[in-house]
């Protein structure tokens, strides 16, 4: 099933959904970043296919659009109790 035609079911016009898009923002108001996938990989992380054939291991990758973000990304990051 492509986007437009869940569109189509919800009766929904590309630009509506294109405006409700810009809207978008991170719960600290930045910009949201939103990446294309298929609607079957709606449960799949975020992912380059670059890295992740030279990783050859998990990953989840996340996009930081200020600096206070990633500040708190490393620091939860360097305290996980495991």
């Amino acid at each position: 099933m492509q986007l437009r035609d869940i569109l189509d079911k919800l009766e929904i016009n590309m630009d509506t959904y294109l405006q409700a898009i810009r809207w978008l923002k991170t719960k600290n108001g930045q910009p949201a970043v939103l990446i294309q996938r298929k609607p079957a990989e709606n449960r799949v992380n975020f992912y380059n296919a670059n890295l992740l054939s030279a990783w050859e291991a998990n990953m989840d990758i996340q996009f930081l659009t200020n600096v206070f973000d990633c500040i708190m990304y490393v620091i939860s990051y360097m305290s996980k109790p495991e």
